[in-house]
This record gives C-alpha cells, structure tokens and sequence, in this order.
C-alpha cells in the first residue's frame, strides 16, 4: 500500500501537465500512487494522463464529465489508497523529492498536518513571490493552530498558507472518519472549505520554512474561477466559507470571539472580488455590473462589516474607502486600474 496518494485534478491542462506529472514521478525516497482525474477536458489532457498511466505502475487515471475541481477531488479521495494525501493543481509542479522529507517530519512528529511553504511562479517559471510564515519549521497545537488562522483572518495578504489545499500533507485516517470532502457548490474558496473543515480535528500542525510547491500564477481571466458567471456573486466564494472558519474556532477555542475578525476577512475579500469583476468590464456588461456592484456594497451586512474596517499594512486603502462611502462609479475605475496592473502583466 502507497504511504501518500496525490491527488491530481486535470482539466484543459496539456500545456502544463507533462511538467507536472514529471514533477511527481521524479520524486524519490517515498512510495506513492498518483491519481490523476481527467475533468471532461476538451484538449489532449486525458491522452496524456493515459500515457502516463501506460508507463508507470503507480498512476490511476479516471476519466469523468466535467464538474468542477471539488467533484474532481472528491472522486480521488474515493478512490485513494495511502495512509495520507497531497493535493497538486495540474499547472503546477513540486520541489525535487519534496514528499519523502515531508512524510519524514510527519513519522518524527507525527502531526495531523504539514503546511509547506511555496513559489509563486510565471508561467516561464520564473519566481514572482516566496510565501512563508515563519523563520525555521514551526510546531502548532490545537491552540496555536487557531491564533494563526486568527491573523489569517486579520490579514489574508500576508499569512496565505491556509488558502490552499495545495502545499500540505493530510492525514487520509481523518478525513475518511469524518467525511470531510470538497463543497462542489462552491466555485471559488472550496479548498479553504476544505481546510478548515479538517482541521477542526486536528491537535497539532507543522509550518515548513522549506518550499515544497510551486504555484503558477497565469494572471489572465481564462481561469473558470475568474469568468464572470450568470451569477457574478459565485466568485465571492470567501463568504460561503465564514461558517467553517467559526466551527474550526469553536471546536477548539469555543465561545471565543471572532466576528470583528470574520468581519476584515469579508472586507478583504470583497475588495478582492471588486477586483476580479471590474478587470472584465466591457459595453456588454458594464450597466449590469456596476449595478450589481452599488447593490453590493449598500447591503446592509456589507455596511454592517465595513464600518470598522482598518486595512492591515500593505493592504488596499482606497478601494474599501471608496466602498465604504459607496462611491460606485470611482469605485469601479480604481479596480479596473488594478485589476490591470494585476492581470495584464505578463
């Protein structure tokens, strides 16, 4: 039996998988199964996931219609066989033998999860951002695990390495027992669903100061996670994820306060939203967009949350000062601005 499944959702991926799945096989020093789930991909994705699976004993492939990557998840953690599992975006790629010094900290400690730390890279591979949060390896109890997703919720900016799914080392036992799977409901924030969701049963934590995942930031608005949908308030997905972030709190620190800081989280990624939204502004959908977004910003739970809002440092100051005295049309040009320099950079 495999020590570690990876679970590998592909879809539209053929420009990147080769890198990828290359960036597992190579792996040394651990046994592992790689699952890959072919989502209903259009391009030459699911051919060569099955050449894959042709030369190496190790890899399952399942072909499905398309549903979405928490459908895709949920159909390898069915099917998985190892004693714990990692998650890899079909566009990304690991570190060189990353998993066998992750699994090695995990049997010397054995903590119920491993955060690594991670890259954020072009799509040329060149290194655009290091992401970690701590000087050396970092052990967590229950407790501590709950004061940092604390100042995550205070400044998701700077402490990202609960964003993900991506980047970790779960422990299979706990996930089955509880019955922990994806939210296919959600089409943005499902993986911090996930997340919490988990570790409102864990006792202790690992933070790797190592890099172990390399994260491809394309910054174009191809990504199904970036379109505007029917319904533009499906890419506000943080606000379906509020109640799994307070349950984690209070199976572990229960009767604590958190709603100022639930409250910064909401602001925070509002502004985000507004973002993602006003980069796609055109004639066809302007009226309907800057109409969505003066009803936003002047529902009373969004005035309600913003109205003690402070930006942690380095983050934007304008943007929620604009929503805050609900100024649509300023609004919107500023985060088209941004949405520019964000999006449009490569």
């Amino acid at each position: 039996m495999p020590l570690i499944s990876i679970i590998v959702p592909v879809y539209n991926s053929s420009k990147y998988i080769n890198k990828c799945i290359d960036s597992i096989v190579k792996q040394k020093g651990v046994d592992y199964e790689i699952i890959l789930i072919n989502d209903g991909s259009k391009d030459s994705s699911g051919s060569i996931c099955d050449r894959y699976a042709k030369k190496f004993n190790n890899i399952r492939v399942f072909h499905k219609e398309n549903e979405g990557v928490s459908a895709a998840r949920n159909t390898g953690l069915d099917n998985c066989q190892g004693d714990f599992i990692t998650y890899v975006d079909s566009d990304d790629f690991l570190e060189q033998n990353i998993l066998s010094q992750m699994l090695k900290k995990q049997l010397e400690l054995d903590v119920d999860i491993i955060i690594g730390s991670f890259n954020k890279v072009s799509p040329s591979g060149d290194v655009l951002a290091y992401v970690c949060n701590s000087e050396g390896d970092l052990l967590l109890d229950a407790n501590e695990i709950v004061d940092y997703t604390i100042s995550y919720l205070r400044n998701p900016r700077k402490n990202q390495m609960l964003m993900s799914c991506w980047a970790k080392l779960f422990r299979r036992s706990i996930i089955e027992k509880n019955s922990i799977r994806f939210d296919t409901s959600l089409d943005i924030s499902e993986d911090v669903d996930f997340n919490f969701n988990y570790l409102s049963y864990v006792k202790s934590a690992l933070l790797l100061e190592q890099t172990v995942y390399n994260h491809q930031k394309t910054l174009t608005y191809d990504s199904l996670t970036m379109r505007i949908p029917e319904n533009p308030r499906k890419l506000f997905g943080c606000i379906y994820v509020l109640d799994s972030i307070k349950n984690f709190v209070d199976s572990h620190s229960p009767g604590r306060d958190i709603e100022k800081d639930l409250a910064h989280f909401y602001v925070y990624q509002s502004i985000l939203f507004m973002i993602r939204l006003c980069g796609q502004v055109n004639r066809e959908n302007k009226i309907m967009l800057r109409k969505f977004i003066a009803n936003f910003i002047n529902e009373p739970e969004f005035i309600d949350k913003i109205r003690d809002y402070v930006p942690a440092r380095g983050n934007y100051r304008m943007i929620p000062m604009l929503m805050k005295f609900r100024i649509t049309s300023v609004l919107m040009k500023f985060c088209e601005i941004e949405a520019r320099r964000l999006y449009q950079s490569f």
